[in-house]
């Protein structure tokens, strides 16, 4: 067994798990798999010119001062220092106490690792996908990591680079250059399909584990019984183009709930249902004025709440001020929209909109209904600038530190009241708007 973290503790129960660093290789073999995607080719006229299109993107991302950037970048550095193997391990050392003997399962992890170093900059939401599998079975535990079968992951595992644009190279003038060469790319055939990278967060509904990221559609995944994950396939519902990273469930009917969201065209955001088996009964377009990265939602008995922030998509700002694109509008308020299960897919005007000042929303840990009125608990910011992210925040500590807050709609009274919860030095403020139609 190779080299070991400290002992992980679960319970009175400790046990050893792999050092799970690129420097770590270890003494275990991994497993080769049958694939089970159909690979698609990246294309006859996209492997000629692969090479070539590698060596143009070295020296613009030199030029740009992109390839400074990504190396200095924390996210690929320490802890967050990329995975570079997939590796399998059973029978892991029990270091303390005992696992049970009835209990088996499989507890899954998934985040961002990118597999090939970037070419130019780097962002921390531009990993590939990594499952971590724990399996524990028979009072024995197991481990295995596996990436994401993503088109993208294939396509720059067949091309040997990291071909796709970047969130962390959209910035400046550069980041105009690098969207001109993705889409020089696309149409050369390098880059055509599938630019997500299953990197978020999974489900698990209609008897599917899905992989998701929301600038893509999810992917179905299936797990071995030592814990091995292997990618399927990328499911399609219909006509649609995003999924949200953090679909809801509901309970008492088996239905997914979920939305996409769209900065090049409107609808801007398309909310959709699928019922207990997996099929697609509801979509429905919603009626927000400008694309904006709307990451979670909730949902209720009744309603689904959309949240309308102000984390605004503006390419203007990307090159005028040097940030990434999903810039903050403080002049923009944050918007909670609320849609009753029960309208149909047609109908544009069923949402009842509630505006509160300027915050940030990435997050939701809870929603219910009491009588007429709807409560929502989220994690905010005051203000939020993704670069914090990218290492070039410029927001003070305070600004960019999270709070807990609870909103509460009413429909009765067509307003909304916040109540954030004080934590240390952080200044807070009840605040009450009306409602916006």
């Amino acid at each position: 067994m190779g080299a070991l973290t400290p002992p992980t503790t679960t319970g009175n129960t400790r046990v050893r798990l792999p050092l799970l660093l690129s420097s770590c290789i270890g003494n275990g073999h991994p497993l080769l798999l049958t694939r089970v995607m159909v690979e698609q080719p990246v294309g006859r006229i996209g492997t000629l010119l692969s090479w070539p299109l590698y060596f143009l993107e070295v020296a613009l991302h030199f030029l740009l001062g992109n390839t400074k950037r990504g190396k200095s970048v924390k996210y690929l550095k320490g802890n967050f220092r990329p995975v570079r193997r997939e590796v399998q391990q059973e029978g892991l050392e029990v270091v303390e106490g005992e696992l049970p003997a009835d209990l088996s399962g499989c507890f899954l992890r998934i985040g961002p690792n990118p597999a090939h170093n970037p070419v130019g900059a780097y962002h921390w939401f531009d990993g590939d996908g990594l499952v971590h599998a724990c399996r524990i079975k028979d009072g024995r535990a197991s481990y295995a990591n596996r990436w994401v079968h993503t088109k993208r992951f294939l396509e720059e595992r067949a091309l040997g680079w990291s071909s796709y644009t970047k969130l962390g190279d959209l910035s400046g003038f550069g980041g105009l250059v690098c969207l001109g060469l993705a889409s020089l790319k696309k149409t050369l055939g390098v880059n055509v399909d599938g630019k997500g990278t299953g990197n978020t967060a999974m489900v698990y509904h209609a008897k599917r584990l899905l992989a998701l990221h929301e600038g893509d559609m999810p992917y179905a995944l299936k797990v071995a019984c030592e814990g091995v994950v292997e990618t399927v396939e990328r499911v399609s519902f219909g006509k649609l183009k995003a999924f949200t990273a953090h679909p809801k469930i509901d309970q008492s009917t088996g239905h997914m709930h979920f939305f996409g969201y769209d900065v090049r065209e409107k609808p801007y955001c398309t909310y959709a249902v699928v019922d207990e088996s997996g099929k697609l009964v509801k979509t429905a377009p919603i009626d927000i004025p400008r694309p904006v990265m709307m990451h979670d939602f909730a949902i209720t008995a009744n309603y689904s709440i959309f949240i309308d922030t102000p984390l605004v998509f503006n390419p203007e700002v990307m090159v005028k001020e040097g940030k990434i694109p999903f810039v903050f509008d403080e002049k923009k308020g944050i918007r909670f929209g609320l849609r009753p299960h029960s309208a149909a897919g047609d109908d544009v005007d069923a949402v009842q909109w509630f505006e509160l000042p300027s915050q940030m929303i990435f997050h939701v840990a809870n929603a219910w209904e009491d009588g007429d009125n709807i409560h929502l608990y989220a994690c905010a910011f005051k203000r939020l600038d993704l670069n914090m992210l990218g290492d070039e925040s410029g927001l003070k500590r305070e600004e960019a530190a999270p709070f807990l807050s609870h909103y509460v709609p009413s429909t009765a009274e067509h307003a909304c009241s916040c109540y954030p919860f004080l934590f240390l030095s952080q200044v807070t403020v009840i605040c009450r708007a009306g409602r916006q139609s």
